[in-house]
This record gives structure tokens, sequence and C-alpha cells, in this order.
């Protein structure tokens, strides 16, 4: 199970997985906005700095045009949604650095009143960690990187989910749209990239 999230502040309001098979294969998929959180303008109260409520303001937007990107659901009905898919195929769950994903599902399902986001005995595995076990440490993804100025302050390659998805596909143009179901496919995709090289990695966060 790929996830990814998007986040106000501590608490995740975009929920988006897709569930891959090991040939690569997806299987099934799902996108939820959290009802709480954007069905009720004034949620944006909530938020302090203008980058989240420009975030939010996107989802809003959307849903007031009646876009069918985002399916908006209680919270409670999305972790119980994301826990029985996860446990109907017995799936690891990745994210592309899952610390993050993992540690605001955490805190997000503690501002509900749960103790914990997933239900069970349930392996993680970062893709982030692959990809620079994998990837972004060979001679070609160096030289994509300080062809394409894809470098850090510090003059270090770049080694986000945007950056090693533009080296995959070789689209230095490649940008992002930042929604958990939009990201959770360029993430599968990159995953998919380090299993098909068969070659050992890290994955630990």
């Amino acid at each position: 199970m790929i996830l990814d999230t998007e986040t106000c502040g501590d608490l995740v309001f975009d929920f988006g997985y897709t569930v891959i098979d090991r040939k690569a294969n997806m299987v099934a998929e799902g996108s939820f906005v959290c009802e709480e959180f954007v069905d009720n303008p004034e949620t944006l109260d909530m938020f302090n700095d203008r980058f989240t409520k420009t975030k939010i303001a996107q989802y809003y937007f959307e849903l007031y045009k009646g876009s069918d990107a985002f399916t908006v659901m209680p919270f409670a009905e999305i972790r119980r949604t994301i826990n029985t898919v996860r446990k109907a195929f017995n799936a690891t769950v990745c994210a592309y650095n899952a610390s993050f994903d993992v540690s605001h599902l955490l805190k997000t399902a503690q501002y509900f009143g749960y103790d914990q986001f997933f239900k069970g005995d349930v392996k993680f595995m970062d893709i982030w960690a692959m990809a620079l076990s994998v990837l972004c440490n060979s001679r070609n993804y160096l030289k994509f990187c300080a062809t394409h100025d894809l470098v850090t302050a510090k003059g270090h390659p770049q080694t986000g989910a945007e950056a090693v998805y533009r080296y995959l596909t070789n689209d230095a143009t490649f940008e992002e749209k930042h929604t958990a179901r939009e990201d959770c496919e360029i993430e599968s995709y990159i995953f998919a990239a380090i299993i098909r090289r068969k070659r050992k990695f890290d994955s630990a966060f």
C-alpha cells in the first residue's frame, strides 16, 4: 500500500493510497478528503499560516466546481476504509518519507480520540530510503541533477519524490500536484522502478 498525505499543521486532511502487487500492477486505490476539515470554510480559522490557507482553498475551489477528484468522508470512515483495505491485502504500508506520514496520521487519529491510526500489526517501508540506496547514489542520477539544477542550497542533489520522478521519466519539467491521490501515483511509479532493479535496498525510517 503506497500511502500519501497532505497536511495542515500537524493534521492530515487529504489521504490517498494505491495498492500494487509484486509486479507493480495496481489492484486498488482510494482518495479521501477529511470532511471535518474541509466541509466548512470556518475550518480555515484553525490554521494561521498563509501557505496552509492557500492549500485548503485549492480543495474548496475544486469541490465547489463539483470535481469528483476528491471523496469527502468523515475521518472515522477514512480510517476504517484504509485499515480494511490494508488488512484485505495484508499490505505493507509504504510512503515517501514515511516517518512524516506515519507520525501525522497518528497525530490526526489522536485529535479525533483514537490511540492509533493503523490497526493491528503493520509493517512499514520508506520509499525515500529505498530511492537513496538504489537510485540517488548513481552517476546517472547525480549527472541528471547537475544538468537540470536539481541541487539544494548546499549543493547536494535533491532527493525528493519530484526530483526522483523527473529522473526516472527524463522529464525535468514535471511538477508534483501535491494532492495525496496524484502524489501516490508518482510514488508508486518510483517504488515499482526500484523493485524492478532487483537490488538490495534500505527501507528503514
